[in-house]
């Protein structure tokens, strides 16, 4: 024997979120690709708006590029965002500041971002220049060779 289900029953133990109701469910963030690909799909039928109005829109749509369109095509937008400039541009990132950094090298003495004086006599740019004394004296300097070219001779 079957047990069938009234229509009524059925729908009031079924639980229903309404259409436009925001956060009711978990989703996880979109990365920063994805919400461009949303806005661009608004922004292909609509490219007065700006991004920031649009990121806005999709927040409260819950992601979801057909309802903004939708919402916005039929002016049925929420009070909060009826009163937002359409033109908004996309919300600033924040930059990556110097205090942030991590190096072996942070702290010494020729680090710019925490030292205010730094000895210049000991930075240098390019190569050390060498006195033409000690370099012709390296050069000159065969005593390693001596050696060498009396054994090769005597094999021969």
């Amino acid at each position: 024997m079957k047990l069938q289900a009234s229509p009524e029953s059925y729908a009031a133990s079924v639980k229903t979120i309404p259409k436009h109701s925001p956060k009711k469910i978990f989703k996880p963030e979109l990365s920063k690709v994805e919400m461009g690909q949303l806005v661009s799909q608004v922004r292909d039928l609509m490219p007065d708006l700006g991004d920031g109005f649009i990121q806005m829109c999709l927040k409260y749509y819950d992601n979801s590029a057909e309802l903004v369109i939708n919402a916005l095509l039929e002016e049925n937008l929420p009070p909060h965002l009826i009163e937002v400039d359409r033109r908004l541009g996309p919300p600033e990132e924040k930059l990556a500041t110097t205090s942030l950094r991590f190096n072996i090298h942070d702290g010494d003495e020729f680090d710019v971002n925490t030292n205010d004086a730094i000895d210049k006599k000991k930075v240098r740019l390019g190569k050390k220049n060498l006195s033409s004394k000690c370099t012709n004296s390296l050069l000159n300097n065969k005593s390693d060779l001596e050696g060498k070219l009396s054994t090769s001779f005597l094999q021969n």
